[in-house]
């Protein structure tokens, strides 16, 4: 069921990831961008505007879509560009996290907990 789900994705994302790949953006240009937003967000997050911070992890989430887009339809998927992918991604949250913390948005046991949690997710998954 998944693989049908990924498919359609694919599918659907190509147009996108052509134009993108022909405007010169690489995939790790992309993911670099959507940390850098994920970092804004957990920056809003941090000074109190959760509206602003939902709307950063939002544009981070859907920025992060498109370097894979990029890599298939420009055939530039490379071991590196996997890894760099999923380090940022865990960066990405641990600034939501740690500026949701700050902000006072939730208690810091909780916070703790979700960064270990999303380390144990990454740490599942290469085991696996």
């Amino acid at each position: 069921m998944l693989g049908r789900i990924r498919k359609k994705y694919e599918t659907a994302m190509r147009p996108v990831g052509v134009w993108l790949g022909a405007m010169g953006l690489t995939p790790n240009m992309i993911t670099t961008v959507s940390v850098m937003i994920s970092a804004c967000a957990g920056v809003a997050y941090g000074e109190r505007m959760p509206l602003l911070g939902a709307l950063g992890l939002i544009m981070s989430g859907v920025v992060d879509m498109f370097d894979g887009a990029v890599a298939r339809a420009t055939g530039k998927t490379t071991r590196f560009g996997a890894v760099y992918d999923h380090v940022l991604d865990r960066y990405a949250e641990f600034f939501v996290l740690v500026g949701i913390g700050i902000g006072g948005l939730a208690n810091w046991v909780l916070v703790i907990f979700c960064l270990f949690g999303m380390i144990m997710a990454s740490f599942s998954r290469a085991k696996a």
